[in-house]
This record gives structure tokens, sequence and C-alpha cells, in this order.
């Protein structure tokens, strides 16, 4: 297999991996109905993913800096696997919050080795493409795979994604076995050498500014489904509609950013 099918092959697993994350958006109703809990606990399985996500994921991936980039996604793959057992069979709120904490750090590890792994699959002159192309996967994930997700555990129930995420990833780590080379990762930096950027005010403000604009579009994005369905008094279809037309904009706010940044913004030598 040719190394760009193979990072083709990245980016389906990533859609796929991507729909297990952002579907429970789309169902957040049906998941408190079903486990009789309240739709902020529901909520909650949000919050939990990605604290867990943010905090767990730079913790690992510091440590298994330096290991075989083929193993770790096998391993973060494995993870998946079990997490999506364990929310397809979980019968209360407890065993939801363990099987989304599992995901979280599985999903996490995978997506930044994935990154990594098109990176060097690609030649130094489309790196950045290959990159994009996984990207993609994200995106389509968000656009055609929230509402899908939605039709879907309309008419089959909500464990059913993720029991289609278990097979899907078992099978993709014997995909990974088989194409992607066994990378070899860089050892890390020192820890003190790599939180000395903290120090930089203007990327300190960059990164406020990140923080509240994504908890503003979290605030949204986690609740709009309960939202349409019980305030605005949308069918399941006019739903989906609602969130495919969500991640479409999405899509065109991040590439009209990207646009934006590459014709006005600073270089990348310049300091920070």
């Amino acid at each position: 297999m040719k190394n760009s099918w193979k990072i083709i092959v990245l980016a389906i697993i990533c859609f796929v991996l991507g729909t297990s994350e952002f579907v429970i958006v789309g169902v957040l109703d049906k998941i408190a109905l079903s486990t009789n809990i309240t739709i902020a606990q529901a909520g909650q399985l949000i919050s939990v993913f990605a604290i867990t996500a943010a905090i767990g994921t730079p913790i690992a991936i510091y440590f298994m800096a330096g290991i075989n980039q083929r193993k770790i996604l096998m391993t973060a793959l494995s993870i998946i696997v079990v997490a999506c057992v364990l929310m397809s069979v979980a019968y209360n709120y407890q065993l939801l919050i363990l099987a989304r904490i599992i995901m979280a750090l599985g999903v996490g590890i995978f997506n930044v080795y994935c990154f990594i792994a098109a990176s060097k699959l690609a030649p130094e002159w489309k790196r950045a493409s290959a990159i994009a192309t996984v990207t993609v996967g994200f995106n389509a994930a968000l656009i055609v795979g929230l509402p899908v997700g939605r039709v879907v555990t309309s008419l089959f129930g909500w464990q059913t994604i993720f029991w289609f995420t278990a097979v899907f990833s078992l099978i993709s780590i014997y995909v990974v076995y088989k194409y992607i080379p066994p990378l070899l990762d860089e050892k890390p930096e020192n820890l003190k050498k790599q939180l000395s950027i903290l120090k930089r005010p203007r990327l300190i403000v960059s990164f406020f500014v990140s923080f509240f604009w994504i908890t503003g579009y979290a605030m949204l994005y986690s609740y709009i489904t309960p939202y349409l369905k019980n305030t605005s008094l949308m069918t399941e279809s006019m739903i989906s509609v609602a969130l495919f037309a969500f991640g479409v904009a999405t899509l065109i706010g991040n590439k009209s950013g990207a646009y934006v940044g590459e014709k006005t913004g600073r270089s990348e030598n310049d300091n920070f």
C-alpha cells in the first residue's frame, strides 16, 4: 500500500473515532432517558471527556515519547475498544463516566500520534497536506457523523454507534499493524524547557482568548440537541439537518480563519 493510501486510512479511522467522540452531543436526550438521568448530568459526559483529554493526553504523550508509534496507535485503539464496549453495556451513570474517561485517553493519544504518523509517512514537501487529510476525517465526523449518528440512534438506539466503533477499532488495530510502519518517536525535550514557553506574554494571551471562545462554543455545542428538541420543538429530521448545518458552519469558519491567518498573520519566525 502506498503511503498516500495509508494516510487516507488514518483519516478514515479518525472519522469513525471522531464520530464516537462527537455523537454524544446529538444523543444527550436519549442517553438521559435510557439511563434515568437529567440532561445536565448527561452533559457532564462531555465535560469529563474534555477534561480528561486536556489533562491526561499531554501527560501520557510525555511518558510515551521514544516508543514505537505503531504500538502506541494500536494501544490507543485497544483502549477505545474497551471504552466503547463499556459505554454500550453501561447501566448506570458511574459506568458511563468511567467509559468516557477511558475513551478520552484512547482518542486523545490516537489523535496526536495519528497526526505525527501522517506527517512522517508523507515526503517533507507534502506534510502539511498529509495533516490536512487527517483533519478532514475529524471535520467529516462533525459534518456527517453527528447528524447521521442522530438518525442511527433514533432507529437502533444510541448504543449502536459505540458497538460499531468498538468493532471498527478492533479491525483498525490489525490495519495499523499491517500497514503502518513502526515509526520511532523522538525523545521529548526537558519538561522545564517545554514549560518555558509559558513565560511569553503574547502566547499566554492567545491561550486565554482560545479558552474563552472555545468555552462559549462548547456551551452551545454541548446542549444544542436538547435545546432544539425541547425549546424549538424540532422533529428528529429537523434536528439532524440543524446538526449538519452546524458542522458545515464550523468547517467554513475553520477554513476562513486559516485563510485569513495566512494572509494577515505574523510570520512563524516572529517573536512571541
